[in-house]
């Protein structure tokens, strides 16, 4: 399910699919990425609904957000990358997995502030 999950972030990030198709995507699989029991999967489908929350109340902006999505992808691909081959190859797990996945997983919420200011004269 991760992989579904990025791949459909991921094509809203490169322009090949729209905010409205990620949001109804990710509305009519969310209970199977939940039942799949992939806690990575089910950490990022919770923080890209909670940044579809933010969107739509006006907390962020659609830039903050495809942001925020392209910086899930970038670290999905940093740790695939780092830990070796895919999950259909062979391979044990070793610390320098657990050290990359244990980092992503453990990440705080971003919370964004906006300031408005103007100058007095």
């Amino acid at each position: 399910m991760l992989h579904q999950l990025l791949s459909e972030a991921d094509g809203y990030v490169v322009g090949r699919h729209t905010l409205e198709h990620l949001e109804t995507w990710l509305l009519i699989h969310l209970q199977d990425i939940l039942d799949s029991k992939d806690k990575q999967a089910i950490r990022l489908a919770n923080s890209i609904d909670a940044d579809l929350i933010q969107l739509n109340e006006g907390i962020i902006d659609e830039e903050t957000f495809h942001d925020r999505l392209q910086a899930y992808v970038r670290l999905a691909e940093t740790v695939s990358n780092s830990i070796g081959p895919g999950p259909d190859s062979t391979s044990s797990t070793d610390a320098r997995t657990e050290q990359v996945t244990a980092h992503w997983e453990d990440r705080p919420p971003v919370v964004d502030y906006r300031l408005d200011y103007e100058w007095v004269a």
